[in-house]
C-alpha cells in the first residue's frame, strides 16, 4: 500500500531492530525496487527494539537524497516515523524505473514527514499523519503538445492531421506546486497549481487510503480567450474555464468535465459573474502538521544517548 512506499525508501531500518548494533553501512551502488542509489551511506543505532537511522544519504536520479527514520518494533506493533528530503532528482525518470509511466520528465523537489503505527496494515493507515509537499520549475508530458492542439484551434486549421500527438511531442510543464496531508486514512491536496502550455491549471481532491478511490477535481483556464469560441456549446459559453474531475480507483482512473461544476458556472455567467481559477492558498493546516511532526521526530531521533551515536 501507500505507506510502504515510506518504509521502503527508507531501505526500512526494521532489518536491525532485534540487534544491538551501532555502525555506518555505506554502499557505493546499490538497486532496489527498480531504482539506482549511489554512494548510500546508511548510519545505524539500534537498542531494546528501537533503531534510529539518521542522517541516511545517497545521490539519487541526479539528485541527492536524505532520509531520518526512527522505527520500534514490540511484538507485531510498529511505530514508524520518517522524514525524506529528494532535491533536484530526475523524477520523471524514477517514475518510469517504478514502471508506473515512461510519459513525464523534469527535475523535482520531494520533501516528506509521515508517521504511522499499528500490527496491522488498516490499523498503520487509519493512525498515519504526515505531509508531502513537491516543487517543480520545469518538466514535460511527453506525447501531447498543447500549444499546437490550441494554434491549430485559433487558426481552424486540420489540414496537416495530428502533429499535436505523438513520440515526438510535448507539453511543457511549469511551476508546479502542491502540498499533501495525510490524515484520518486520507491523502488530501487543495493547492496543486502549475502551467501546461497554454493553460493555467489548479486542483484540489483525495484519496482514500482504504478503499483506494480517488476523487479530485481540476479547473483549466485558457489564457487565449479567442479559442473558447471555437469550441463545441455549451463550452463557449462558460468563458475561459474548464471544470475537470478525475476519479476512480488510483490504478485505473477516468478523467470527465465536471458537468455539475460546469452548470453552476453557466448559471453565474447568465447572472453576470466572471469564472476565473484563484491562485491557491497555503495549506495553514497542512503547516501546523507539520511544525508537529518535525517537533516529535526531533525527540524521537535522540532516543538514543547522544553520546552513545557520537562515538
Amino acid at each position: 500500500g501507500p505507506l510502504d512506499a515510506f518504509e521502503w525508501l527508507s531501505l526500512s531500518p526494521l532489518l536491525a531492530t532485534g540487534l544491538r548494533a551501532q555502525g555506518v553501512l555505506q554502499i557505493g551502488t546499490f538497486q532496489s525496487g527498480g531504482l539506482l542509489f549511489h554512494n548510500l551511506n546508511i548510519p545505524i543505532n539500534s537498542r531494546g527494539g528501537v533503531v534510529v537511522a539518521s542522517p541516511m544519504t545517497a545521490d539519487l536520479y541526479d539528485g541527492t537524497m536524505r532520509i531520518d527514520t526512527v522505527a520500534q518494533v514490540v511484538g507485531q506493533e510498529l511505530d514508524f516515523m520518517t522524514r525524506q528530503a529528494f532535491s533536484e532528482v530526475a523524477a520523471g525518470q524514477i517514475i518510469e524505473d517504478l514502471g508506473l509511466t515512461d510519459t513525464l520528465r523534469g527535475k523535482a523537489d520531494l520533501n516528506a514527514i509521515v508517521a504511522f503505527s499499528g500490527s496491522e496494515y488498516v490499523e498503520r493507515v487509519r493512525s498515519a499523519r504526515g505531509i508531502v509537499t513537491l516543487e517543480a520549475k520545469a518538466g514535460q508530458i511527453r506525447g501531447l503538445d498543447i500549444v499546437s492542439l490550441l494554434d491549430r484551434l485559433a487558426q481552424g486549421d486540420f489540414s496537416r492531421g495530428g502533429d499535436w500527438l505523438g513520440e515526438n511531442t510535448h507539453t511543457t510543464l511549469e511551476n508546479v506546486t502542491a502540498t499533501l496531508r495525510l490524515e484520518d486514512a486520507q491523502l488530501v491536496n487543495d493547492n496543486l497549481a502549475f502551467r501546461a502550455g497554454g493553460l493555467e491549471v489548479v486542483g484540489q481532491g483525495n484519496l482514500s487510503l482504504e478503499t483506494e478511490l480517488l476523487d479530485y477535481r481540476l479547473s483549466l483556464e485558457l489564457d487565449q480567450p479567442e479559442i473558447v469560441t471555437l469550441l463545441p456549446p455549451p463550452f463557449n459559453s462558460v468563458g475561459v474555464l474548464l471544470p475537470m474531475r478525475v476519479a476512480g480507483r488510483w490504478d485505473n482512473l477516468g478523467i470527465m468535465i465536471d458537468v455539475p461544476a460546469l452548470i453552476q458556472m453557466q448559471l453565474q455567467r447568465a447572472m453576470g459573474v466572471e469564472n476565473h481559477s484563484t491562485s491557491p492558498s497555503v495549506d495553514t493546516q497542512a503547516r501546523l502538521l507539520g511544525e508537529m511532526l518535525e517537533a516529535e521526530l526531533s525527540v524521537r531521533l535522540n532516543q538514543l544517548a547522544p553520546k552513545e551515536a557520537a562515538q
